[in-house]
This record gives structure tokens, C-alpha cells and sequence, in this order.
């Protein structure tokens, strides 16, 4: 992943995991705790330390009741052969970003 791309994906992340956290009135110890990680760990997913497998995230939107969508990347943001998501994945959701953007343009 571009260097670029990257820290911007880590922004966007920093930003939305901890309002995500906030919103719920949780601690970071508790969500370490009802995630079953580390606290050490939680605290690097939070502060986007490094870019998180998608099962982390997934597990945070479970308990913080959001769904996986609001944690992914903002428009723009190129993932290509990232883990974070299925390049075929990425390739439908581009698509459909390209899509709306065309809707929008009109």
C-alpha cells in the first residue's frame, strides 16, 4: 500500500474507532476486555498504530453496534493487494464509488 494511502486509511480509522467508542460509553480497557484482547492491543487498534485485519474491526463494529461499512476506507483511499479487503471487494466497491460519483456529477 502507497505510504500516503496508508496514513490516511490510519486517520480515518483513529477518527471513527474512537467515536465509535465514545458513543457507546466505553472505556478502552472494556472494549479490550469484552473484545478479548490485550489492552496493549486495543490501544493500537485505536490509535491506528498499524492498519487492522478486517476481523478486528469487524469484532469493534459487533460491539460498538455499527456496521463493518462505517469503519472502511473514504472514497479515494486505494487498498490494492492490502488484506484489508478482498481485492475482488475492492474492485465492486470502486465500482460503485465511481457510480455514485457519476450520479452526483449530474
Amino acid at each position: 500500500m502507497e505510504r500516503r494511502n496508508e496514513e490516511t486509511l490510519k486517520a480515518h480509522l483513529r477518527h471513527v474507532v474512537k467515536e465509535a467508542r465514545m458513543a457507546n460509553k466505553l472505556t478502552q480497557a472494556e472494549c479490550a476486555r469484552r473484545m478479548g484482547i490485550a489492552r496493549q492491543t486495543y490501544l493500537d487498534f485505536e490509535s491506528a498504530k498499524t492498519v487492522p485485519k478486517v476481523d478486528l474491526i469487524y469484532d469493534f463494529a459487533e460491539l460498538t453496534q455499527r456496521s463493518l461499512s462505517y469503519f472502511l476506507p473514504p472514497l479515494g483511499v486505494t487498498l490494492e493487494g492490502h488484506i484489508l479487503v478482498k481485492n475482488e471487494t475492492w474492485e465492486k466497491m470502486s465500482q460503485l464509488n465511481e457510480e455514485l460519483r457519476t450520479c452526483l456529477e449530474r
